[in-house]
């Protein structure tokens, strides 16, 4: 089970709940808000993922198809152009 240690966020400007969307890279996500076709980034931050075992109560590595399947969905920020 990934279980999230310690998360902070910098807001760039203005979110609104329903407007926006988050991907994951690896501790690092951004966030961003399409407005018609403008990207601009809103927020980013970082997290500590931690791969715990919940009967032996200690972490484990991270299974490579876990990682494979988180690393699929993650937005590279310099794929977005922001400044």
């Amino acid at each position: 089970m990934l279980i999230i240690l310690n998360m902070n966020v910098d807001y760039m400007g203005q979110i609104y709940f329903g407007k926006m969307y988050e991907k994951n890279r690896k501790f690092e996500f951004i966030t961003v808000r399409r407005d018609s076709q403008e990207i601009r980034l809103c927020a980013k931050g970082t997290a500590v993922y931690v791969n715990s075992n919940l009967q032996t109560k200690k972490s484990e590595r991270i299974p490579v198809h876990i990682k494979q399947e988180l690393e699929s969905i993650y937005m590279y920020s310099e794929e977005l152009e922001l400044e």
